[in-house]
């Protein structure tokens, strides 16, 4: 990680996705019908197999833009809260949430 992106993760408590994607592959890689995406660095819902939205994780670069992709979900008439907890949960563990937003 370079001097800048090293003094943005202290000044905000969050680690860049790139950053995050670029370690060594996690073990998990799909929350219920949410599948990553590292190629294109999104979070996929996919539901019997076709595609319905994504979650941009490059967005996903301060606590306040995060909540804004959630609260994007729930305007979505067809998606359950399941799918909705589910995001979060991915979101939880790719940027390593622990009670805060930091790592």
């Amino acid at each position: 990680m370079n001097k800048v992106n090293e003094t943005n993760k202290r000044r905000t408590g969050f680690r860049s996705i790139k950053d995050i994607l670029a370690e060594t592959p996690k073990e998990i890689t799909s929350w219920g019908n949410w599948k990553l995406n590292k190629e294109y660095q999104v979070l996929e819902l996919l539901i019997d197999g076709e595609w319905k939205t994504e979650i941009d994780l490059e967005r996903c670069t301060t606590p306040e833009e995060t909540w804004h992709c959630v609260l994007g979900l729930d305007s979505k008439s067809w998606i359950t809260s399941h799918d909705i907890a589910d995001a979060i949960e991915a979101l939880r563990y790719l940027i390593g949430y622990k009670g805060y937003w930091s790592k």
